[in-house]
This record gives C-alpha cells, sequence and structure tokens, in this order.
C-alpha cells in the first residue's frame, strides 16, 4: 500500500483515521497521522485494523513493516489487537495516542505477536483510565527488555490475563506506579500462536524478582503478581539492577508555559537517583508540589492543569498536588483547553406592544438577550436602558442626551427578558397626522462587572391615534346624519390630520329603532360621509357614532415585531334626533310647509314615499276642515 488511507473508508460519525505505509531510509513505516481509530473491536467488518496481521479469522505475521509512528493526534475508541500481528516491527513511537474516551475499554493484544519489538516510545504517558482488558497486550514479544507503566491507571482493569506472556526470559525490568499491582495471571499464562488457546508460560515459572526499595528476592511473579506500595521498579536479576551512584545528584522539575505568555512557575530541584546502602541501596525520591497556573495566560484558552506530555488534553496533575515519584529531571506542561471569547449579551425579539386593559396609557417595548456558553451570563444589579429617539434622529446616534429614556425598566435574569413602558402621549407628540409613525428606540445592556453593550436600534410602525368624527348634524327634512371623518380628533397635536376616506362608519340608532344599528364605509375624498334614518327609526332620541380604521386604510395600528395589526377605533359621539313639536306646525294648508308634512306623515302610519305625492296634493287645497271624510265635494 503507497499513499494516504482513510479507516474506514465508508461514511462514520466519526473523523476517519489518516494512514499511510511509506518506505523512509530503507525502512517501512507504517505512519498514523490524525483522525480517530473506530471501535472496531465488535464489529465483524473491522475485528482488526486493515495493517494489522489478522485476516480471515486467524494471525498471519506481517513481515514487512519494520516501524510504527504515531505523528498526529490521534484518538481511540477501540484499541484491540491495534499494532498485533507485526512481526518485523522493532520499534514504535505512539506518545501521541489519546485514549481518553476509549469507548470499549479494550486495549487487549494491542503490541501481540510483535516479536522483534525491544523499544516502545510514548506508552509511559498513556492515559488508561478507561481500559477494562489488558488481556495480552505484549503478549509474545520476546524482545523487550523493559517497561514503564509508571503512570498507567489500571483501577477499572478485570482481564489481566496474558499481559507478559513469554516474557519471563527477556523482561527483566518493569516499573509500576504507586499502588499499581498486577496480579500472576499477567505471568503464567500465553496465547498460543494462534492467539486463541490459552497454556501455561513456562517462562515465568521459579523466576524471583526484586524490588527497588528491598533488598530480598522475594517476588515470584508466576505465582504472586507485582504490587508497588509507592512507585517501585521490579528487576529480574542482580545483573539488571542499577549501578549504585555514591554520590547524591540534584533533580530539576521545570514547568514550561506550553505556547502560553506570562512566566512560568520557577524550577524545583531536590535530591534524586539511586544510592548505595547497608541493605544493599535504596531510591532517592524527589518530591515537587504543582504550582498554580494564574501567571500565565493564553489567548482564548483556559489552563486546566499540567501534564509531562506538551500535546495532553487532559491534565495529570492540578496546583496544588504532590508527586514524590521524580528519579531524574522532568518537564511538566500546561495542558490549554480551548475556550471562545466570551461577550456581553444582545436583544433580539425586540417588540412595540400596544396599550392593554391594565396600561390603557402605555406602550411597552419587550426584547430577550441572548444567552449561553459564547455571553457572559447576567447579574443581579444588571440593567438595559431603552430611549426614545426624537423623529428625524439618526439611527447611529449614541449620544445618553438624546432621546427620552424610559424612567423605568425590568430585567428578568431567570429568563432574560426585558421589557420598558413609555406613555402613549409620548409617541403620539411625533405624529403630526394622526395616521401614525415611526418610533425609534435604543436600547443598551449595561452590567456591574463586565461594562456595558453597544448600543442597539429598533424602528417600528405605530399608530395609536383613533379616527375621530366632526360635524355631526341631523337634517330632520331628510332625516339624514352627516359628518367629517378625520384621522385624529385633536386638531392641536395633530396639527396636520387627514381627512380620512375608507374607514367604518356605525350608527347605532335611538333605542326602540328598527333596526337598531347601520354601518357604511363609504365615504367621499374629502372624509364626509351622509345616513339616511331607516322608517322604523325611533326619533326623538340620540344616535351613537363611531369609526373604525379598516386594514386598507393607512391609519391601522402596525406594530412591527408582534406580527399584528389591530384597528383603532373612536370613541362614541352622541347625535339628538330631534324632528319638531306638533305644536310648531301650522294645521292650514294654505300655510302648512314641507317640513310640517315630514313630521306629520309618519303619524299617520302609512309609507313616507307613498304620502309624499299625497302630501303635494293636500298643499293645493285651501284648507283642511273635515278629516273624518264628511260628504263635501268642495273639500275632497
Amino acid at each position: 500500500m503507497a499513499g494516504e488511507h482513510l479507516w474506514p473508508d465508508t461514511p462514520s460519525t466519526v473523523d476517519p483515521l489518516h494512514w499511510n505505509i511509506h518506505l523512509e531510509g530503507g525502512s517501512c513505516v507504517l505512519e498514523l497521522e490524525s483522525g480517530t481509530v473506530p471501535n472496531y473491536s465488535s464489529s465483524k467488518a473491522y475485528y482488526a485494523p486493515p495493517w494489522s496481521g489478522y485476516t480471515d479469522g486467524a494471525w498471519h505475521p506481517r513481515d514487512d513493516i519494520s516501524q510504527i509512528r504515531v505523528s498526529g493526534h490521534v484518538k481511540v475508541l477501540s484499541a484491540h489487537a491495534l499494532f498485533a500481528g507485526l512481526s518485523m516491527v522493532a520499534s514504535a513511537d505512539v506518545g501521541n495516542l489519546d485514549f481518553s474516551d476509549l469507548q470499549d475499554g479494550n486495549m487487549a493484544d494491542a503490541f501481540a505477536f510483535d516479536t522483534a519489538l525491544s523499544t516502545v516510545n510514548g506508552i509511559e504517558h498513556w492515559d488508561t483510565s478507561k481500559a477494562t482488558s489488558l488481556a495480552g497486550i505484549f503478549n509474545g514479544d520476546t524482545s523487550f527488555a523493559s517497561l514503564d507503566l509508571g503512570s498507567w491507571k489500571m483501577a477499572q482493569v478485570t482481564d489481566f490475563d496474558c499481559i507478559f506472556g513469554g516474557l519471563g526470559q527477556t523482561l527483566t525490568k518493569i516499573k509500576l506506579g504507586s499502588g499499581q499491582s498486577l496480579p500472576a495471571a499477567a505471568f503464567h499464562k500465553q496465547y498460543d500462536n494462534d492467539n486463541a488457546t490459552v497454556v501455561n508460560d513456562e517462562s515465568w515459572q521459579n523466576v524471583q524478582w526484586k524490588s527497588g526499595t528491598t533488598p530480598e528476592w522475594d517476588g515470584v511473579p508466576f505465582v504472586d503478581g507485582l504490587t508497588a506500595g509507592s512507585e517501585d521498579t521490579w528487576f529480574k536479576n542482580d545483573a539488571m539492577m542499577p549501578t549504585p551512584t555514591p554520590l547524591y545528584t540534584t533533580c530539576y522539575a521545570v514547568f514550561n508555559a506550553n505556547n502560553g505568555s506570562g512566566s512560568a512557575p520557577p524550577r524545583q530541584s531536590g535530591i534524586c537517583g539511586w544510592f548505595d546502602s547497608a541493605s544493599g541501596g535504596s531510591w532517592q525520591y524527589f518530591t515537587i508540589r504543582f504550582p498554580p497556573l494564574n501567571t500565565m495566560y493564553r489567548t482564548n484558552y483556559q489552563a486546566l492543569g499540567w501534564s509531562t506530555n506538551p500535546s495532553a488534553t487532559n491534565k495529570q496533575y492540578s496546583p496544588g498536588d504532590t508527586l514524590r515519584t521524580l528519579q531524574q529531571n522532568t518537564t511538566f506542561y500546561v495542558v490549554w483547553q480551548y475556550a471562545p471569547p466570551k461577550t456581553l449579551p444582545t436583544s433580539t425579539d425586540v417588540k412595540l406592544l400596544p396599550p392593554t386593559n391594565d396600561t390603557p396609557d402605555s406602550v411597552t417595548v419587550t426584547g430577550l438577550l441572548t444567552s449561553g456558553s459564547n455571553y457572559f451570563p447576567l447579574a443581579s444589579g444588571d440593567v438595559e436602558d431603552v430611549w426614545l429617539m426624537p423623529p428625524g434622529t439618526t439611527s447611529t446616534s449614541t449620544s445618553e442626551s438624546v432621546g427620552t429614556q424610559a424612567s423605568s425598566s425590568t430585567l428578568i435574569i431567570s429568563t432574560n427578558k426585558w421589557s420598558a413602558q413609555f406613555p402613549v402621549s409620548a409617541l403620539n407628540a411625533y405624529d403630526q397626522t394622526g395616521k401614525g409613525t415611526t418610533p425609534t428606540f435604543r436600547v443598551r445592556l449595561r452590567t456591574g462587572g463586565h461594562g456595558n453593550s453597544g448600543f442597539a436600534f429598533f424602528t417600528f410602525k405605530a399608530d395609536l391615534v383613533a379616527p375621530a368624527v366632526d360635524g355631526l348634524t341631523f337634517n330632520p327634512s331628510t332625516r339624514t346624519v352627516s359628518g367629517t371623518v378625520y384621522s385624529s380628533g385633536d386638531a392641536v397635536a395633530q396639527s396636520n390630520r387627514d381627512k380620512e376616506s375608507g374607514d367604518k362608519v356605525t350608527i347605532i340608532w335611538p333605542t326602540g329603532s328598527s333596526p337598531t344599528t347601520l354601518s357604511t364605509t363609504t365615504t367621499n375624498g374629502n372624509g364626509a360621509f351622509s345616513v339616511v334614518a331607516p322608517p322604523g327609526t325611533a326619533f326623538g332620541g340620540s344616535a351613537q357614532i363611531s369609526v373604525q380604521d379598516l386594514p386598507a386604510t393607512a391609519d391601522t395600528v402596525t406594530l412591527t415585531g408582534t406580527g399584528t395589526t389591530a384597528p383603532n377605533v373612536s370613541q362614541q359621539v352622541s347625535l339628538p334626533l330631534t324632528m319638531p313639536t306638533v305644536s310648531s306646525l301650522p294645521m292650514t294648508g294654505a300655510s302648512m310647509s314641507s317640513q310640517a308634512l315630514h313630521y306629520f306623515l309618519p303619524l299617520t302610519g302609512a309609507a313616507f314615499t307613498a304620502l309624499a305625492v299625497v302630501g303635494i296634493e293636500v298643499l293645493r287645497r285651501r284648507r283642511i276642515f273635515n278629516p273624518k271624510g264628511y260628504p263635501d265635494r268642495a273639500n275632497r
């Protein structure tokens, strides 16, 4: 294989692993570049990685790869047989493997049957806290001489079988961390070459090991396993014990800001190393206390803690922790986590609400402040300032002296909702025609801990002025109600008010009338209307007249942001429908006026239109003196 490959090579929910196999100075190198090793251990299709020696349900050692290198950050979701069966691999650099999100806990057979492998760099940094199986992880790796497992966390591991299977004659040094233990099962069994049959491991039988802190050769891993009270290095025989050093050595713990700015904490020093003693020698440990992180910073990053791995994403140590394990110079790096910059919340969903029954003289401006991990949270004492800007003011005016500020506003921290009220008169003062205006509101969040936000501007169309009727008259001769509709009833505040056309005029006739109401939308271009009272009108009472804006007219309440429109309705105006009295009517035909007829004829109960003809005929008579119809030819 040559060039870059993806695994898996079909669409997946994870970032696929980018890997390649290439020649480098005569060596065949398996390189893992970046991405994620998928959770493949439970999948028949991906039971082992594509470069491993496991195919067709059996192991077939692969003899072309001689070196393993993990060149970039690679997240591992499953590690079963990850590098197994690569029989010619002599060295591996795997410090960039990240097991912090290991999903199946399976690290079994990761290096199984890599018989030429003698050097593995980086495993001392592995985060094994989520591992549940280490079975056979080094099984059959007969070229290993030493292993550093000092930082491995094995509290969750339940399967230790065959970890060091077949290594009893070659492995001479194992480093364990504080409180770690390896049961006998890790030493007294091994997998056969088919990786299926578990047999006793004779290479470990009767082999004694010695802890670096005790003089006795009392460790028999085949029977008892190995246990470390504090961090210990176990040795197989005297030949592999460290050469005693007669002089004390000064060791340093160096703290590196790891691409951060500011001042890194000063290094700490102490005495460490291997020293002769009457009991055969002992380790001198160097104890440090991890310093605080507040002297360093990195833009848009948060310091989590310290690690010996400069590429770590999870901390190993927190400020204040102590570590009594240093036997050599060690550098600790700040672990940085990306933290997006926070900004002040901004106003959204801003609305202008009309007066209500509870607040008939006020309009309300409301809005929501954004929230989330990218914004500073609201705190007690934070205020949303709201101004009504003067007509014609540019929306970019940020002078606090410009505009009328709401006398009070409410900010509910639990819901991030704010509101402010303004008197209706404040908006109507800008409306010179009564047909609506476009008020602009300016808002700003003022906080106690993070300063003030920038100004934001919101413009609405609002008409809060109801139409009005002026010049109402009733003509009893024609029984006609007339008037003119204006866009406002206040000729002073709305000095340029218009005469309205297309409004709905509603007349409620006096009590006892039939019908009781009459509506019309017919007004001429001058806003005038004229309505004839129907025959069943109860004259003598008063009619109630009101006018309503229709949605088709220009001065409709449109409150941008609410998604609603509501028509304005004028107050009812009372108009007496008064007819002349009987005593005021002349009763002689010679002087009877048309007004008298319009009063008299309805009293007969006959239709007015029919009687009008009779009325004209009556006016030609000299007099009316025989209402009972006595036979008198001259006076019929």
